[in-house]
């Protein structure tokens, strides 16, 4: 199918599939249940599969609205059978792509019915509360105070459901989260090291959250508690867990979970390799031989859709300001590959100097103008508490963190804090 159709219709769907997926709500008591109507999620997921599949036949150079109204025609065939009344918390919140893909009745019918569901007072009604708010902007304080005050929240705080709703709320100001530092304080006994996986992977968003809506100490208290936890899992967990529990206690113990990251020093880099634009040696060892500059450090991957978008931005960035003045270094880590965009994938597992090269191909071939360097740490830097990329830091000209979490394709945002340090200076 023509891709540009494909994101127009369905792009909404695509880009809240995680969240609705991730939803699933804990089973509720057996009375508050919902009356199944044989429509299981696995099965309303793999419909929405069988959409796609029967989407990716159509002519790539079929007419937009000619497409949109096959796709709605698919998704509306796909709903057979399905009475959103009788659907458990799990089967509703999967049927969320269909109805958004078989036209504007369905998905007005959709809507309704989340309104109506997200009220019962209800492990389920909490679930679909969440998904609600996640479909929606959803952050602001009565959103917020409407989840946080939901009769289900105590028996639907559980699992994926958690893990949803404290994602939201660690993109919610901290204005809108301080009133609730209580309770959201009180969470804490959910993160313990006997708590089901599901649940405590929450745990790190968990700690974030405390941060922007508790005092210093409440957010101190928690993440020695989550840390405390992760250490106690270790000794029972798998390989693969421990990986995760490992990456999970190295960012909390991080300059930027401690809260010691904006207004300190910037963490060291441990940076094994750079170069300019033109292949050349950067000509500095760490962020502190660049001090009496302005450094806007974006963390980077070759990878990354939406790094590689940035670039323009980044290069109109470098022109703008004077070298001698601002330094802009893109920073990444040894990947075991380079995903170039204008020639095929190079695979350089375990061959650091051939990644180097493919990396300066790379380079060229976007027109990158800024320097790029190799870090010892892993590109999700958990000094800085990366946990997506890209992602900018910028440091003030005595070596400190002035602006963290910042997105590259922001440059109004970058160009405002640059020159107020530059005016500063």
């Amino acid at each position: 199918m023509n891709k540009i159709v494909l994101a127009a219709s369905v792009g909404i769907a695509v880009t809240l599939a995680p969240i609705a997926s991730s939803v699933l709500a804990a089973p509720a008591p057996q009375e508050a249940r919902q009356p199944a109507a044989g429509v299981t999620a696995e099965e309303i997921q793999k419909r929405v599969q069988a959409v796609f599949e029967e989407l990716d036949k159509l002519p790539a150079n079929a007419d937009a609205e000619a497409s949109q109204r096959k796709l709605a025609e698919i998704a509306a065939r796909a709903l057979d059978g399905i009475d959103l009344q009788k659907l458990d918390a799990a089967a509703f919140i999967a049927a969320y792509q269909l109805y958004q893909m078989a036209g504007a009745a369905n998905s007005s019918q959709y809507d309704a019915a989340v309104a109506a569901r997200a009220k019962l007072p209800t492990a389920d009604g909490f679930a679909v509360a969440v998904q609600r708010a996640s479909m929606g902007s959803g952050r602001d304080a009565d959103a917020i105070a409407a989840l946080l005050n939901h009769p289900g929240f105590n028996d639907g705080f559980t699992g994926p459901t958690a893990r949803a709703m404290l994602t939201l709320l660690d993109r919610t100001s901290a204005a809108t989260l301080q009133p609730y530092a209580a309770k959201l304080a009180g969470l804490g006994s959910r993160f313990t090291a006997d708590a089901p996986q599901d649940t405590f992977a929450g745990a790190m968003s968990w700690v974030r959250v405390m941060r922007n809506a508790g005092s210093a100490p409440q957010a101190e208290a928690a993440r020695k508690s989550v840390v405390e936890a992760a250490k106690a899992r270790l000794a029972k967990a798998d390989e693969r867990t421990k990986k995760s529990l490992n990456r999970m206690i190295e960012v909390l113990e991080g300059a930027a979970m401690r809260g010691q990251l904006v207004g300190s020093t910037a963490p060291d880099l441990k940076v094994s390799w750079n170069t300019t634009a033109e292949g050349t040696p950067a000509g500095w060892k760490s962020l502190a031989d660049l001090k009496g500059k302005v450094v806007v450090v974006d963390f980077w991957a070759t990878w990354c859709g939406p790094c590689v978008a940035s670039f323009p931005k980044l290069a109109a960035l470098r022109k703008a300001y004077p070298a001698d003045k601002v330094e802009i270094i893109g920073v990444t880590s040894l990947q075991g590959y380079v995903a170039h965009t204008k020639r095929p994938r190079v695979d350089c597992k375990g061959d650091a100097a051939k990644e180097q090269v493919e990396l300066l191909e790379f380079m060229k071939d976007m027109g990158m103008t800024w320097t790029v360097a190799l870090s010892g740490k892993d590109v999700f830097n958990p000094d800085f508490g990366i946990n997506s990329v890209p992602y900018v830091a910028i440091l003030d000209q005595s070596g400190k963190v002035y602006k963290t979490g910042l997105h590259s394709e922001n440059d109004t945002v970058i160009r405002a804090a640059v020159d107020e340090l530059l005016k500063k200076k």
